[in-house]
């Protein structure tokens, strides 16, 4: 109840195969995301509350206006508290404590037996346990935790129906924050199955950790800091931005793909900020890999190959297609229609661009903009304001 919900599942968040969340990939966490803040639904409701909040002053509902505003500065300041200066990203945090501390592996159990730990916190711990088990059956484990948390002592049961499993691996995030555990005692545990107790890594990064800056919440410093320390040194690849920085994708990992949507969304921000020219440095690999692999397969794909621009995962989807919009917003064209057309800025792509539409035509070249009408009427501007081009 501090302006800040979580996500219920992992495949609410769109993006399935981020590593924090991620329930197949064997080096993924898979953390519940009931446990966790995520600053990309923060940017995502942030957002949509100043529309709503738009549409609200366009009715004359004042009142509304004002209580969405009012949501908006809450999740503006809560997403700002998710902010970590010296990695100038957002990381996520525990839903109850704010925290974002690093994961830590504290025991190994491959057997049945007491394994007595005795370690304290400084800041109240959620615990996840992982269960590899020597073959792919779901097995009946059964363990106690035992601890003591802000509140008091506590004994966590973990039995076989809170274990969620998913291709062969299974996951458990604790109920409560721990101070101080003091043992475990594994019940069940059949011979070669093992069980990793680990505090949660909040520190996991992905791309959805950008999209404060594609609902417009940082000031004009941060959003540099992102775009030139994290963005394009370390998700950029030759086709795209990757799901995780390349250097902290699991191995093997379709983390390391490029999805379209949220390179979008990530390119809206680099223009929301003034970043054209980063901007259509994006767009212009992102059309190099989709041009590519409609040649080389005659299809669009869900995910690319960051690397060779190949396209795999499932054929000709929506989330495949060419990110049509973000290109003419990075070229600079705002309308085009029979009567009217409104340009901002110079073409920044390395060609010209004609762009035809109902008998209007608009070329873009890095010098000029020329506007023809389907009458023979025409303008050039030679500057990057914005410019309304109409008929009489």
């Amino acid at each position: 109840q501090d302006g800040f919900p979580e996500w219920d599942h992992p495949f609410q968040i769109g993006l399935d195969e981020i590593p924090l969340f991620h329930p197949w990939h064997e080096d993924a966490q898979g953390v519940d995301p009931e446990a966790v803040e995520s600053p990309s639904l923060a940017a995502m409701l942030y957002r949509e509350a100043g529309s709503l909040a738009e549409i609200a002053e366009l009715l004359g509902r004042d009142a509304d206006a004002a209580w969405l505003n009012e949501r908006q500065a809450v999740l503006s300041a809560e997403t700002e508290k998710t902010w970590n200066e010296q990695e100038s990203t957002y990381y996520y945090r525990d839903a109850l404590t704010h925290g974002s501390s690093a994961g830590t592996l504290l025991l190994e159990i491959n057997s049945t037996g007491i394994f007595p730990i005795m370690q304290s916190f400084g800041q109240p711990q959620r615990f996840l346990l992982r269960f590899i088990p020597q073959g792919e059956m779901t097995r009946q484990n059964l363990l106690l935790i035992y601890g003591e948390t802000p509140e008091g002592p506590v004994t966590e049961e973990v039995n076989p129906r809170k274990i969620h499993w998913l291709h062969g691996v299974g996951r458990y995030t604790t109920q409560h924050h721990f101070i101080r555990l003091i043992e475990v005692a594994a019940r069940i545990m059949l011979p070669g199955d093992r069980c990793e107790v680990r505090t949660i890594d909040f520190t996991s990064e992905d791309i959805s950790l950008l999209l404060p800056l594609w609902a417009g919440i940082p000031d004009t410093g941060r959003a540099e800091k992102i775009i030139k320390e994290t963005i394009l040194p370390r998700y950029l690849q030759p086709f795209g931005l990757t799901a995780c920085p390349i250097d902290r994708c699991p191995a093997n990992s379709s983390a390391a793909s490029v999805y379209l949507p949220w390179n979008q969304m990530v390119g809206e921000g680099m223009l929301h900020y003034g970043y054209r020219g980063e901007a259509a440095r994006l767009v212009t690999v992102l059309l190099n890999a989709v041009v590519k692999n409609l040649k080389e397969s005659h299809a669009f794909y869900t995910a690319l190959d960051p690397v060779t621009g190949k396209g795999y995962a499932s054929r000709n989807t929506l989330t495949g297609l060419a990110p049509v919009g973000l290109f003419l917003e990075v070229l600079g064209l705002k309308k085009i229609s029979a009567e009217e057309v409104i340009v901002a800025g110079l073409n920044p792509f390395s060609h010209p661009v004609t762009v035809q539409y109902r008998g209007t035509k608009v070329h873009f070249s890095s010098q000029h903009t020329q506007v023809t009408f389907a009458g023979g009427q025409s303008a050039t501007v030679s500057d990057d304001d914005l410019h309304t081009i109409s008929l009489p």
